[in-house]
């Protein structure tokens, strides 16, 4: 705790309250309780809160050995760096959250151990690099959230992310992601929302197939980007349906025939 207050200029937290080391004697759980953003159970660190809280710097690895903890929200600071490869043996982390932040480098393949994720939100940094297909492992019987949107990510869309069979929303827009959307990800039948909007920025084209469809993909966004005019159907299913409607800049699927193909053009 004491590695995380002074690698990210604890001394200048909107909120230091309890984040005391003045002491040489490591302080006790029932203290610990009392910390700004933390949350104690059976003398275990579950969860660090510290959303908006002006946090300046790097990440420790040193976070990788809090064993116990379920809650990683960094939120909101003007962290920079890279994203710690030993986060990825938080076995028991449930939500994982450093969303509108600094942060550098590539995604940690090590985040596919994560078994017991449920939310992955770390949109709006500057992260490159390949979307790992390590990510395909993580997870667990609760509903998962991927948002890794507004980053500078390139390549193509793993097909193992199609082995999340909780997955409910993956947003992926404003990165540089090229390539083909992987049928066994569209086939998802948990998937509810995709957000691939402005996938490729100005370079290019990005191929939208489609596999067996799923009746329970309820939004798709979409701009005039899309192959079409404004708010006209403009992709077909296998049976010849209309199942992609545009308008209003968000497109919502709304059949379950499958889609048989479009193209996001610039």
């Amino acid at each position: 705790m004491k590695v995380l207050y002074t690698s990210t200029s604890g001394g200048r937290w909107s909120n230091q309250t309890g984040w005391d080391f003045s002491s040489e004697t490591p302080p006790l759980a029932d203290v610990v309780s009392d910390w700004h953003g933390v949350t104690v159970e059976e003398g275990r660190v579950t969860a660090i809160e510290l959303i908006e809280n002006n946090l300046r710097g790097t990440l420790p690895s040193e976070l990788g050995n809090l064993s116990n903890l379920q809650v990683l929200n960094l939120s909101i600071n003007d962290l920079s760096g890279t994203i710690p490869s030993e986060l990825g043996s938080l076995g028991n982390l449930q939500e994982f959250e450093l969303y509108r932040n600094s942060l550098s480098g590539t995604l940690p393949s090590e985040l596919g151990s994560l078994g017991n994720l449920h939310a992955l939100y770390l949109y709006k940094n500057s992260l490159s690099g390949t979307i790992p297909s390590e990510l395909g492992s993580i997870g667990s019987e609760e509903d998962l959230y991927l948002y890794l949107y507004d980053n500078h990510l390139t390549g193509t869309i793993p097909s193992e992310l199609g082995n999340l069979s909780n997955l409910q929303e993956l947003y992926l827009y404003n990165n540089s992601l090229s390539g083909t959307l992987p049928s066994k990800l569209i086939s998802l039948i948990s998937l509810k929302k995709i957000w691939l909007d402005n996938p490729l920025g100005t370079s290019g084209d990005y191929e939208f197939q489609g596999g067996a469809g799923n009746d329970s993909l309820d939004g798709f966004t979409g701009d005039d980007r899309l192959y079409g005019n404004g708010g006209n159907d403009i992709l077909k299913g296998h049976d010849g349906n209309d199942i992609l409607n545009g308008g209003d800049g968000i497109d919502t699927l709304i059949g379950g025939a499958g889609v048989q193909s479009g193209r996001w053009t610039d």
